[in-house]
C-alpha cells in the first residue's frame, strides 16, 4: 500500500504543477496581449517571453485551416527582404484563421508610400498559443500566437503578381514556418 499512497502523492504534485505553469503561462499571455507585447518580443520581459515559449513548445497546437497575418510595411523594407532572399526571422507572431481579420491589419493604415502584406500558412501543427483557450481579453477568438521562428517565402504557392513592388497594394505570401528551438530575440519595431 505505500507505494500507492507515494504514486498518489506524486500524481497529485505533477497536477499541481501543471496547473501553476499553465496559470503562469495565463498571465504572461495576458501581458503580451495588453501592452507589454513590445517588451516580449524583444527580451525586455525575459521571464514573460520564457513562460509563452516554454509553452508553446509543450503543448503545440494543431490548426486544421490557413493561419493569416497582415502586416503594415512602412517603406517596404521587409518585403524587399522578403522578395531579395525569402526569409523572415520573426520572435513571437500573431496570426488569424480569418483572412479578412488579417486584410484589415495589412490595410489598417491605407497609404500609397507602404506595403501591405498578407502571410500565409498552411494547416498543421505549430508551437503556439489558441487565444480561444487562454480567453484573453481584447485578443481576437480565432488568433493563434505562434513562437518565435523563420519564415520562408514557399515560391511553388506565392503567385509571381505578388513580388511586384506597388506601393499601396495587398501582396499575399504563401509562407513555410520553422521554429526555433531556443528563445531568440528579434528587434521589434511596431511598424516593421
Amino acid at each position: 500500500m505505500p507505494n500507492s499512497a507515494n504514486s498518489n502523492k506524486k500524481e497529485a504534485a505533477r497536477t499541481i504543477k501543471r496547473i501553476v505553469m499553465k496559470r503562469h503561462a495565463q498571465k504572461a499571455f495576458l501581458n503580451y496581449t495588453g501592452n507589454n507585447y513590445a517588451n516580449i518580443k524583444s527580451g525586455k520581459s525575459p521571464i514573460k517571453a520564457q513562460t509563452l515559449f516554454r509553452r508553446m513548445k509543450m503543448f503545440p497546437i494543431t490548426v486544421n485551416a490557413p493561419l493569416y497575418r497582415g502586416i503594415v510595411n512602412t517603406h517596404g523594407n521587409l518585403f524587399k527582404q522578403l522578395r531579395t532572399n525569402g526569409v523572415m526571422k520573426n520572435s513571437f507572431a500573431s496570426f488569424t484563421r480569418h483572412k479578412g481579420t488579417a486584410n484589415s491589419f495589412a490595410f489598417g493604415m491605407p497609404s500609397m508610400n507602404v506595403k501591405h502584406l498578407v502571410l500565409i500558412l498552411p494547416p498543421g501543427r505549430y508551437p503556439a498559443i489558441n487565444s480561444k483557450n487562454f480567453r484573453a481579453k481584447g485578443f481576437e477568438a480565432d488568433e493563434v500566437l505562434l513562437a518565435p521562428g523563420k519564415y520562408i517565402i514557399n515560391k511553388n504557392k506565392t503567385k509571381n503578381s505578388n513580388f511586384v513592388e506597388r506601393f499601396g497594394y495587398r501582396s499575399y505570401l504563401h509562407m513555410k514556418y520553422t521554429p526555433n528551438n531556443v528563445l531568440t530575440y528579434h528587434n521589434y519595431k511596431s511598424r516593421s
